[in-house]
């Protein structure tokens, strides 16, 4: 199972990341700072994606929608 975890590199978040993790979980982690996670960078079902980022790609989806 895939689950996001939002404010991942915060410390609640990095909590539930690495317990997520430890069950088994494929994790997309969503945080400002991927670099606070790099201890967590050699696992495979890691996914780290940047917030900002994130945040641009949806404004753009959600214009799209709006325009058409």
């Amino acid at each position: 199972m895939k689950i996001g975890i939002i404010r991942a590199s915060g410390k609640s978040g990095l909590a539930l990341t690495k317990e997520a993790l430890k069950q088994g979980y494929q994790v997309v982690a969503i945080t400002r700072n991927p670099i606070k996670m790099p201890i967590l960078n050699n696992d495979n079902r890691l996914t780290i994606k940047k917030l900002i980022l994130l945040i641009k790609v949806v404004l753009k989806r959600l214009l799209m929608m709006l325009i058409f």
